[in-house]
């Protein structure tokens, strides 16, 4: 869903809303949602058991299957599935056999589709439904800029003489925008670098650097805190 929709994997959102219909399917999922908020960059991780609140279901004839029995009597099939009762749609996905009038249609006769439907950004496979709220609040814009700096910055510990396990002291000169963003999730940002922001160093500096995020220089100088 995030390549489909450009979106950033460092740009953490806000809700993953996953329709399934095995209830045992569910509790996996739900047991491993602390996992999966990590690995998705998420907030939160729901699930329902009704995807057809995710995802239009569109229940089709198989052509391959039916066209040479149905013969003119699929056009009438197909106006009847293009107002399948939720009931049916449901039934289908499930892989279950319907019955719409005199036709009986065992999972093999009909294709079925998950369309999007409502503002979630929606991807399907076979019976399940994925749905990512896309909406990026202040709060949310403003980590995945903090998550995107604290990349760059262990990028730029790797090119210095650092140890893996040394902490150091990172002052970093950006726009006031960056700056909002360094000083909202400086707890984040010192944990993940092994540093203490501060606005002057408190000994010469061993390393310093620019780069670009977001469109915008930083630059940020960095000594061994001892």
């Amino acid at each position: 869903i995030r390549v489909t929709h450009k979106l950033k994997n460092r740009q953490p959102l806000q809700k993953l809303t996953v329709g399934v219909l095995s209830k045992e399917y569910g509790a996996q999922i739900l047991k491993h949602k602390e996992v999966i908020c990590e690995e998705l960059n998420v907030k939160e991780v729901a699930i329902t058991f009704d995807p057809s609140e995710l995802a239009k279901i569109m229940v089709k004839p198989n052509f391959k299957v039916l066209g040479k029995s149905l013969g003119d009597k699929i056009k009438e099939l197909q106006s009847l599935l293009n107002d399948l009762s939720q009931e049916n749609a449901v039934k289908a996905l499930r892989k279950e056999t319907i019955q719409i009038k005199d036709f009986t249609l065992t999972p093999e006769s009909v294709l079925v589709e998950l369309r999007p439907s409502g503002n979630n950004l929606v991807a399907t496979d076979a019976d399940l439904v994925a749905a990512l709220d896309p909406v990026i609040t202040e709060e949310l814009r403003l980590e995945g800029i903090a998550r995107e700096l604290v990349s760059l910055i262990q990028k730029s510990r790797k090119s210095s003489d650092f140890n893996v396990e040394d902490k150091m002291y990172l002052k970093l000169s950006a726009s006031p925008e960056l700056t909002k963003a360094i000083y909202t999730n400086r707890n984040y940002i010192e944990e993940e670098t092994l540093s203490i922001i501060v606005e002057t160093l408190p000994s010469a500096s061993c390393y310093d650097t620019e780069f670009d995020c977001e469109g915008e220089k930083i630059a940020a100088s960095m000594s061994l805190a001892v």
